[in-house]
């Protein structure tokens, strides 16, 4: 991982415990509706926790990846609904907080 990067592991597309997953890229239609600059980070992770969502994934290597969509969109409700332990991720919050 390079300095200036936000996520906690390489691409996922190049991770191999993510290989069995089909990531969900955005439509040109959606990419057209809200143009928004964002990093390949994002969206690479972004796509995996779609695919993740549509499958209803409950697992380890995805508070991985749920905390690398929080890092590049704390705003994301919908990534924080997912967490699995609302405990833990107050927590977490709670750090955000003080580095911030």
């Amino acid at each position: 991982m390079e300095s200036g990067d936000i996520s906690s592991t390489a691409l996922y597309k190049n991770n191999e415990e993510w290989k069995d997953i089909y990531p969900i890229y955005p439509s040109k239609d959606e990419e057209v509706a809200v143009k928004i600059a964002v990093t390949e980070d994002f969206i690479d992770a972004f796509a995996y926790f779609r695919a993740a969502l549509l499958k209803n994934e409950k697992s380890t290597r995805l508070m991985s990846l749920l905390g690398d969509c929080i890092r590049l969109n704390p705003a994301n409700y919908t990534v924080w609904q997912y967490h699995l332990d609302l405990k833990k991720e107050m927590r977490y919050l709670y750090d955000i907080i003080l580095e911030s």
